[in-house]
Formats: structure tokens, sequence, C-alpha cells
């Protein structure tokens, strides 16, 4: 959690949330930006130098943590929260020797599964007694939300023990019929494998992991799916197949046990692969979700698991449109935009 809040940060996360935005950005020479409804629009104020925007990120993580940006690491995320006001994730790097900061507001409530239109597939998938569960998108798509927003629908809907090792803690989660147990790395755990293991020693049956950064990771994942958890992961892809693509590279590079076997075991422990991309309203408030979802068949596991490299982004379109509980973004878009709910000329 951010150390302090300065009077300006304060006052421009106040100003996004009277203006709805999702992002803020502060940029050396140029006034506090925000992004509302997928644009972006420059804030009245004065441009911000340099030394003022240092000054913002030290106030946040402290001056120690500040100086190690740019030298041993290139960026550091921290929750920020104006109780009452705002909750967010505030990005600090460097561009050009010059510090920037980027702040992602989320919703100081978890979104309700049918406001952002979770497809059915996916929270039957969420219901189950074991899977993983993956969900993708660019950066800023969302995706994020929607884990969150499934886990809550679980947490609704599920006599059930909830653990998660996140990094950072995005939501704070309140136990309905479940128990909830989150986990924050560098906090509560020293990363995200021994994070892990660590919760899958207090029995949970859903586990909830927001930042992959190994093949360790992702074996420990697949041990809690293998022992009967529901396992929810993201993963930064533009699609279906590349976040698939992207799981396999991750362990093909760091496994021992050979390519056949890392990915036999991948294609038997995942229940649901979902990618989405954000879209302005035709209404002009806010945006929405398109949505495509993968429900691995038989077939499709056979595919993942032997077949996976003669496909293309593109041909692997077939394999989730014969997937039975399955749909193709491409379908999603076409009916938001019948629906007039986006513009018809949107890609």
């Amino acid at each position: 959690m951010a150390e302090r809040l300065t009077p300006e940060l304060e006052r421009a996360i106040k100003e996004a949330v009277e203006r709805k935005a999702t992002d803020i950005f502060f940029l050396p020479n140029e006034p506090v930006s925000f992004r509302v409804g997928g644009n972006l629009m420059r804030s009245d104020e004065a441009p911000l130098s340099s030394l003022a925007i240092r000054d913002i990120a030290a106030a946040a993580i402290g001056q120690e943590r500040l100086s190690r940006i740019g030298i041993e690491i290139a960026d550091i995320v921290t929750p920020i929260s104006i109780p009452g006001k705002a909750d967010g994730r505030m990005s600090i790097a460097k561009s050009l020797g010059n510090f920037t900061l980027t702040i992602q507001l989320m919703p100081s409530l978890i979104p309700d599964v049918t406001a952002i239109k979770i497809p059915e597939s996916l929270l039957k998938a969420a219901l189950g007694r074991s899977g993983l569960i993956v969900f993708s998108g660019a950066v800023g798509s969302g995706k994020t939300t929607t884990l969150y927003s499934v886990a809550e629908y679980i947490n609704a809907n599920r006599h059930c023990s909830i653990c998660s090792v996140e990094d950072p803690i995005h939501y704070k989660i309140k136990p309905k019929l479940a128990i909830v147990s989150q986990r924050e790395v560098g906090i509560d755990a020293p990363d995200t494998a021994s994070g892990i293991i660590s919760a899958l020693r207090q029995y949970p049956d859903v586990l909830i992991i927001t930042e992959l950064r190994s093949a360790n990771d992702l074996w420990a994942c697949a041990e809690a799916v293998e022992s009967g958890v529901v396992v929810l992961i993201q993963v930064s892809a533009p699609s279906i197949f590349d976040a698939i693509r992207s799981l396999i590279d991750l362990v093909e590079m760091q496994t021992a046990s050979g390519a056949g076997v890392a990915r036999r075991r991948l294609a038997g422990i995942i229940s649901a692969v979902s990618v989405q991309k954000l879209f302005p309203k035709t209404s002009g408030d806010g945006r929405i979700a398109a949505y495509g979802v993968l429900i691995p068949g038989a077939e499709t596991r056979k595919a993942i698991a032997s077949e996976f490299d003669k496909y293309t982004a593109e041909t692997f379109e077939s394999e989730i449109r014969h997937s039975e509980g399955s749909q193709t973004i491409k379908g999603d878009i076409e009916r938001l935009a019948k629906e007039n709910t986006i513009a018809r000329d949107v890609k």
C-alpha cells in the first residue's frame, strides 16, 4: 500500500473519479491526463515538472524503493486508496531518465458478473471442483476485474475456502458463503511459488493467482488443480491461442521433463480460457467487454497436447467454434455491434 498520497495526487484521483476515468497519467512537461471512455483527456492544470512527479512518487513508495527503479528493477506497482473515494494500482517507472506514474483505478466494489456480462460457460467452469481457468487480454483490457468478479461469484455461490496469492492485492474480498484468505507477495510470501505452496497447506478449494512469473509458479498451480482445486490465473495475451502459447512457452523454456510431457499435463488441467477486449459504448456511458471463451473438449485437449504448433491464432478459432460452451471474441464483437451496443466499425 502507498505510504503517503500528496495533496496533488489526491486531487488528481478525486478529479478522475468525477470524470469517471479509468486511468490517470503523470508525465513530465504534461498536465495530469485521464482516460475516459477509452479516450485520453488532459486536465486544465499546469504541466507537471519531473521534480514534482518524483516527489509524488517518493511520497508514495519511499525514497529508498524509488532509487531502485531503472537500476535494479524496471518499475514498482503498489496499491493506493482514498477511503470512500477510490482504490487503484500505481505503476512507477522511468522514461528518458525521469519518473512517470500511471494509476489504474478500480471500482470500490467488485463488479457483479451480470453487470459486466461474463459468459455463462465461464461461470459454470468456475463452479467446478477443479481446473485451471485462464483470464487473458491485453494490458488494460479489464481481465483483472473479470477474474475478481468470477472469484466473487464463487464467493457468493459456493461454501468453500478461497485463498489468493497476489502481486499486489487489487481488491479486498469480503467473505460471503466462502471463507477468504488473501496473501500479498513481498508481505505475506517472498514469491508466488512459495505463496502457492503455503496456501495449499491450508487446503483451499479455490486459488487466485494474479501474476505468473516462472514455470515453477505454473507447476505449483498444476499441482493444486490435480489435488482438486479451482485455480484462477491471468495472462497478458491478445487471444486465447496466444494465452495458451505463452503458457506452453513458459513451461518448455524451464522444464527438463520434455515438451511432450509438459504440454500433456497443461492440456489436462485447463478447464477454461477467456480473452476480452474493451470497446466504447455507443451510449457514451463507459466501455463494455467483448469476450472469447474456450471450454476445451477432448479434441481441443489433443490439439494443445500434441498438435498446437500447426495452428495460428486465426486457425485456432475453428477449434474454439467447435468446442461446446465456447465462443469466439469475433462473434461476440459482432453480437454487440448488431445490438448497437458498440459501433459497427470497431476492430
